[in-house]
Formats: structure tokens, C-alpha cells, sequence
């Protein structure tokens, strides 16, 4: 995740849209930030993502955001748990320098989720403190990525996971160290790993449990050419996770390359509306399973900026949900978010 992306700006710059429903807030429930050299992803370049503009109707209105573990600025040390603190540390200090800033509007990396080995359970206790010391008012939980497969054209997570890490004996003693303590447990899975989830999700019904990228549907390798099956298949495993309620769901994440749409190849990056038609019968599915108390949606930036710009990728979001009340839209754009983050705007 911290190695360097093609970002093309001139290609994304190629498609612009007047901004729907500027006065909507927005939680942004999950992006990136790293330092990587000659490739930076900070305050600055978040900011110019998401402000477009400098006239309030030029900008979706963005006021607080999530940040997620992307394996940024490790420090030194003989424990897994103690090197991923410097990610912590790391973010906390740019969270507070953003507060510092007038020309950021956005309360950038409100809350924190950083990176834990839950399998590690031995330690878990002990990454918990260390990251509540290193971010006392922002952290708020950990991400543990299991996404897996044996095709290499699909890939497994950063943190390579063995198959079937979710029901293994040790995470759920990790899982349940972090529901004792009242963490967040975060993780990214593929759609071929949603019943897992969903068993893991039934033997751990006091944790805090978030999916990001709605399961991670796979659109290449095996799956390539079988949108309609994978979605049928998907769809039916969603539903039943819908049934444990200490799931919720980020909705977004689908726009890279393992996804299988392919925006990335066209001459012209998409426009919202085509976002609509390809990719909004997953979003309001999700929507319609776990309902507005238990979605958010998230940029993913910029790892779907390999695809979309972040105006027209909201623009998205807004059309799928127009029809809707105003009161779902408040959940499924900030409320949600703010509360499960806890970091309501007087927070």
C-alpha cells in the first residue's frame, strides 16, 4: 500500500462535474496518508484531492475523516506491535498540524485505525496501550487485513495472511481481547471470504466488527468476464451477513484494479454517472442488507484514485442515494461514521 501508484492528474483532470449537494456534510470513513519518498500522500495532497476548489460549491463539504493503517512510517523495534506504533504517532502529528492550518477546512485523520497482528494475541494487550498513549484523543481501533487467494493475479493482503485466518483459534482469542476492551476490529476480505466473516462475526458477537470495500468484489484471474455471477454470489453472502449486528460496512473501495473494471485502461476516466450504472446495484444492496445505521461511505484515496477523481467519485455516491430521505443521507454520509468513531463535531 505505501508503494508508489501511477496516479495520472492530466488523465482524471480530463472529466469535471459540477458538485451535487454541496452543502451535504461528509465523514469520510476511510483513506491513506504516507511518506513515501517521491511519493507523498499527506495533508496537502488529501487536501487538493478533496477540495477542488476554493468556493464552497467548487467542494463535496468534507469535515472530518478516518484514517486506516496503510504501513507508513514504522519505527524500530522487536515486536511487531511495537514498529506499527510509529504509523500512530505518525498520523496523530499530522492530525494535529492540520488542526493548526487555516487553508485545510477538513478535520483530516479525526480518528485512527491502526494496524495490529490480532492473531498475535499475546501482545494485543499491550498494542492496545501503546497506541492509546501514542494517540490518546484519535485512536480507535485496529485493521487487520485477511484478503486472500492462490491466484497471484488476485492476491492476498499486506500482512500475508494464510487461508482461513479468520476462524483460526488464536485470532478469535485476539478478537476477543479487542471486543474486552471495547476496540474496533477493522479488516479488508475478498467476496469468496464472506461466509467466513460471517462465522467469524457469529463467534465474537461483542466485537465492534467493520468490512471495508463491501467484501471486496474479484473481477480478475478465475473471475474475469463473470461480473453477473459474482455479484449473484456475492449479494447472497452479504444478506447473510447482514444478520450479525455488530457487522457494519464502508461502502466504496471498489474502483481498483482487482475489481475488474477497468476504468483505469480507457482513454477517459469515467464519469459519475457511469459509476452509477456499472457499480451502484452493489452499494444499494449493501444499503438495503445492513441499512443506514451500519454504512458509511469511504474514498478509499488514493487507491481509487487509480480510476476516479474524488469529486466525481462522491458525485457517484450522491446520485445512488438521491432518492433517498434526508435522514438516511445524514447516516450514510457522516452520522454513522462520527458515531461508531465516536468523534462527533464538538468531539
Amino acid at each position: 500500500m505505501s508503494s508508489p501508484i501511477a496516479f495520472r492528474p492530466d488523465w482524471l483532470a480530463q472529466v469535471s462535474e459540477p458538485i451535487m449537494d454541496p452543502d451535504l456534510p461528509i465523514c469520510d470513513a476511510h483513506h491513506h496518508l504516507w511518506d513515501v519518498p517521491g511519493h507523498q500522500y499527506q495533508l496537502d495532497e488529501f487536501n487538493a484531492d478533496a477540495t477542488i476548489g476554493q468556493d464552497a460549491s467548487d467542494r463535496h463539504n468534507v469535515v472530518s475523516t478516518i484514517f486506516v493503517e496503510c504501513t507508513t512510517s514504522y519505527t524500530e523495534g522487536t515486536d511487531a506491535y511495537q514498529r506499527y506504533v510509529g504509523e500512530t504517532a505518525f498520523i496523530d502529528g499530522l492530525a494535529e498540524t492540520c488542526l493548526k492550518r487555516d487553508d485545510i477546512s477538513i478535520e483530516i485523520a479525526k480518528a485512527i485505525i491502526a494496524r495490529a497482528d490480532v492473531d498475535d494475541h499475546e501482545t494485543l494487550t499491550a498494542a492496545i496501550d501503546v497506541h492509546t498513549k501514542a494517540s490518546p484523543k484519535r485512536f480507535r481501533g485496529f485493521r487487520h487485513a485477511v484478503n486472500w487467494d492462490a491466484d497471484p493475479e488476485i492476491g492476498k493482503a499486506h500482512t500475508d495472511p494464510k487461508p482461513g485466518l479468520l476462524l483460526d483459534p488464536d485470532f478469535q482469542r485476539g478478537a476477543a481481547i479487542l471486543a474486552e476492551h471495547d476496540v474496533i476490529f477493522e479488516t479488508v476480505i475478498l467476496h469468496t471470504q464472506i461466509e467466513e466473516l460471517t462465522k467469524f462475526a457469529k463467534r465474537v458477537p461483542k466485537l465492534k466488527i467493520v468490512l471495508g470495500h463491501m467484501g471486496s468484489i474479484v473481477g480478475v484471474g478465475r473471475f474475469e468476464g463473470q461480473e453477473d455471477a459474482v455479484f449473484a454470489d456475492w449479494s447472497r453472502q452479504i444478506s447473510k451477513l447482514s444478520e450479525c449486528d455488530n457487522v457494519h460496512v464502508k461502502l466504496g473501495g471498489i474502483n481498483m484494479m482487482r475489481h475488474g473494471f477497468g476504468w483505469h485502461k480507457r482513454p477517459l476516466p469515467p464519469t459519475s454517472d457511469e459509476l452509477v450504472d456499472r457499480t451502484g446495484r452493489y452499494y444499494l444492496h449493501t444499503i438495503n442488507c445492513f441499512g443506514p445505521q451500519r454504512c458509511m461511505f469511504e474514498s478509499n484515496f488514493p487507491m481509487d484514485k487509480i480510476s476516479c477523481s474524488y469529486h466525481v467519485l462522491w458525485n457517484a455516491f450522491k446520485k445512488m442515494t438521491a432518492s433517498m430521505s434526508n435522514s438516511d443521507r445524514s447516516l450514510l454520509f457522516q452520522e454513522t461514521a462520527e458515531r461508531l468513531y465516536n468523534i462527533a463535531p464538538d468531539s
